[in-house]
């Protein structure tokens, strides 16, 4: 028998009428309770609107009726991803996976979900198995390029594309990566020159004034960069990404309530993202609203336990307030997911000479200048802590390095006066 109303579904979903397709699915399943596709398309609407536990519940439902659909699993592991639970997420990919081996877009998924938990390596290793079985598929080629150059491995991101475009030699995205590639290894004439390709041969994506507007930003040009998202936006309302670049533009110009107004919007487009949430904060903290910033970054950790800098920008505000205690908790969580994280650490490391602790306050400004050598905040406080534990000839070198540095060093002055008082 034909399910009239899942058909109905599928138009009001096509035609993007979101609340008119629930319904019919909805309809759908109480008129053929064992039909999984109203199932799974009723996740999926839901997942449009914003609401992943509801699309959780319904794929629940499903996998009842039919505990091996691929399907099934794929957009409950997605579902999962949405809300960072990416342990779930990876586990409903992997079944995916069980079902067919083969299929391309749960590979992705599952690499993706390693990227999530900061492990590009085994990411690599899912896409390379994917490239094997269709090297033909430009979007996973991109996806590995993008891995490759997360490990710092440009040589090999730049031949994965190379190799892709000679497929596909009119892919936008395998275009858009090259130009940011570029731009990653300093050579921004050439990724110019493809953000321009983009906007000349491909001006119905918002690519090419996507790359061009990161170009402005990084030079500065911050009103240059809001003309072209701008422009993007106009090809693409619904992007996120899009308008946190230009919350961060106008915040750089000084216009927080326009600022506040985009990444709000990013934030409504994307609930589970991070980056909306950790840059309102930011935002509300310059204006002054310290709780509004505070629940912000606690929404933040809490829908990405594993990010760091959710952690560090709370730990900031506690700092701040001087709540020293929290601040401690938060900080030391957002400096052990993250082995180069200098700013916890740095900030870290000040609580402890606050507190007298010099010798852990050593330690700990010792691990930052492994990762970098000349930074100078912590080479300041190195010295500090240097001469709480009455080390004035090793606090001595400590703040020579710090005079060495010159003018790159915001900290000379300081260092200058230490320096002088120890005769």
């Amino acid at each position: 028998m034909t399910n009239r109303h899942y058909q109905d579904g599928v138009v009001e979903l096509s035609a993007g009428q979101l609340e008119r397709a629930a319904s019919c699915f909805t309809e759908a399943i109480k008129r053929h309770p064992r039909d999984i596709y109203a199932y799974n398309k009723l996740a999926l609407v839901y997942r449009e609107q914003g609401h992943p536990k509801k699309a959780m519940r319904v794929l629940k439902a499903a996998l009842k009726l039919k505990e091996d659909d691929l399907y099934t699993h794929y957009i409950l592991g997605s579902a999962y991803l949405d809300e960072k639970q990416l342990d779930a997420a990876l586990a409903e990919f992997e079944r995916a996976s069980q079902i067919d081996p083969e299929d391309g877009y749960t590979l992705n998924a599952i690499a993706q979900v390693y990227r999530e938990m900061k492990q590009p390596q085994r990411a690599a290793a899912v896409l390379e198995r994917a490239v094997e079985m269709d090297a033909a598929d430009p979007y996973t080629q991109n996806h590995l390029a993008l891995v490759r150059a997360e490990l710092g491995r440009f040589d090999q991101a730049m031949a994965v594309l190379q190799v892709a475009l000679e497929r596909a030699p009119e892919n936008p995205l395998l275009h858009a990566t090259l130009g940011d590639l570029h731009h990653a290894l300093g050579d921004d004439e050439k990724a110019r020159d493809r953000f321009d390709y983009l906007v000349r041969r491909h001006g119905t994506t918002k690519l090419g004034h996507v790359g061009l507007a990161h170009l402005e930003m990084t030079d500065g040009h911050y009103e240059e960069a809001v003309a072209h998202l701008h422009r993007a936006l106009a090809l693409d309302d619904a992007d996120g990404g899009v308008h946190v670049s230009l919350g961060e533009c106008h915040r750089q110009l000084g216009d927080l309530e326009s600022a506040e107004r985009h990444f709000e919007r990013a934030h409504t487009l994307d609930p589970g993202a991070v980056s909306p949430l950790t840059s309102l904060g930011e935002v509300y903290e310059r204006q002054g609203l310290i709780l509004k910033a505070w629940e912000a970054y606690q929404e933040a950790a809490r829908r990405a336990p594993r990010s760091g800098y959710a952690r560090y920008l709370l730990g900031k505000l506690y700092m701040n307030q001087k709540v020293f205690a929290k601040a401690e908790v938060e900080l030391r969580a957002a400096a052990g997911l993250d082995a180069h994280d200098r700013y916890s650490r740095n900030a870290l490391g000040f609580l402890r000479l606050v507190a007298a602790d010099f010798a852990e306050a050593e330690e700990v400004f010792r691990q930052v200048l492994a990762v970098k050598p000349d930074d100078d905040y912590a080479l300041l406080h190195l010295a500090k802590a240097l001469l709480g534990r009455r080390k004035p000839e090793d606090a001595r070198v400590v703040l020579r390095r710090v005079l060495e540095l010159g003018d790159a060093s915001g900290y000379r002055q300081q260092a200058r006066e230490m320096f002088d008082a120890l005769g």
